[in-house]
Formats: C-alpha cells, sequence, structure tokens
C-alpha cells in the first residue's frame, strides 16, 4: 500500500488507476477523424461517419447565423472520456461541413456565441478527467478563422 495525498490506496484501487491511465492515453492517440469537406445527408450522417471510426460524436449544440452559415460543436470521445473538441461549419445551409477550428485535445466545445456583425467566441472546456481548465476562443469573420484568447 503506498499513500496519495494523505489517503491509503489500496493495491486494487492502484490497479484501477493504472487501468484508467493506459486506457486514457490510448484514447488520446485514437483514432483520427478529421470532417474536411465531409458531405452528410442530414445530421446523423455527421454522428455514423464518427461511430465508424471508432468514436462517438457529443454534439453540445447548434448554431445558425443565417440561413447558410450553420455551426456544429461539441467533440468527439470514447467511454473512455473526451478526444478532442469538434467545430464545424456549413456555408450551404447545412449541406456540406468543414472543420474550422484546430481540434483541443481533451476538450469539447460547450458554448457558441456570435453577435450580428460576425464577431464570436467559443468557450472550449477541457473534459478529459471530468470538468477541466475551460478556454474562450475568438473570431471575427463568422466563423471561419479562430484564435484562442485565453491560455
Amino acid at each position: 500500500m503506498g499513500k496519495w495525498k494523505g489517503e491509503t490506496l489500496s493495491f486494487t484501487h492502484f490497479a484501477e488507476l493504472v487501468i484508467s491511465v493506459i486506457l486514457l492515453s490510448a484514447c488520446a492517440r485514437g483514432p483520427r477523424v478529421q470532417f474536411q469537406d465531409f458531405q452528410p445527408q442530414d445530421v446523423a450522417g455527421l454522428t455514423d461517419y464518427a461511430s465508424q471510426n471508432g468514436v462517438d460524436m457529443r454534439l453540445w449544440g447548434i448554431l445558425a447565423l443565417n440561413q447558410k452559415a450553420v455551426f456544429l460543436y461539441g467533440g468527439l470521445a470514447t467511454p473512455g472520456g473526451s478526444l478532442r473538441s469538434v467545430l464545424l461549419r456549413s456555408g450551404d445551409g447545412g449541406q456540406h461541413w468543414k472543420e474550422v477550428m484546430q481540434p483541443e485535445t481533451g476538450s469539447e466545445i460547450t458554448e457558441l456565441v456570435f453577435m450580428p456583425d460576425g464577431l464570436g467566441w467559443a468557450m472550449v472546456m477541457h473534459t478529459l478527467e471530468g470538468p477541466g481548465r475551460t478556454y474562450l476562443f475568438q473570431t471575427t469573420d463568422s466563423g471561419d478563422h479562430w484564435q484562442r484568447l485565453s491560455e
């Protein structure tokens, strides 16, 4: 038995911890799913595409700026936790989708807001081992390009 943060750690708990670390490490190196110019027949096609690549797509929301510009946001995950964030943009009302933000490992996009002038923000929360750090990203061109504001 060892000590960990002032608590006794039994062999069983130690083994569970080691297995969890191994599984999370494998997940972090997990499947590489990209959505560049993906053309689904409907939104279900996105989640089917992710499932075919061994991951689940967790959609937190959808946001339309107008009839053509639409965003889907959330993350890719396995039962072990979040793999990375996902921000998809459609410029044709949802017929074609493109990933527009560099994915953040171990996180999900949990909120997306825009002003009428094209200024927008995305809240990215690290969720690999439960709620973690939150980062703010900004766009000034209606979501074509994104920049991290907070460290």
